[in-house]
């Protein structure tokens, strides 16, 4: 369960341009960002109101990369019991 704001990555987003304030739209980095592609918890998860994701800029504040799974470094013990 991660203890993080989710982001549904769609919606309204969060930014000052007045044209945008009432469209939707789905983020292009979502499928890339750890606070969409997270498990929710099955019994309490809370989300952002909208979505972070500026489509005037093209950025989000939020943005947490997540790596592809040959990237993270797999931690490996050679240690045995009977070695301790």
């Amino acid at each position: 369960m991660p203890d993080i704001t989710m982001c549904t990555g769609e919606g309204v987003p969060h930014c000052l341009d007045k044209k945008l304030h009432r469209t939707s739209v789905v983020c292009p980095k979502r499928d890339a960002c750890f606070l969409f592609k997270a498990t929710p918890s099955e019994f309490r998860q809370t989300y952002f109101l909208g979505i972070p994701y500026d489509p005037v800029t093209n950025e989000c504040k939020h943005f947490i990369n997540v790596p592809e799974e040959n990237d993270v470094p797999k931690i490996t013990f050679n240690t045995k019991i009977s070695d301790v």
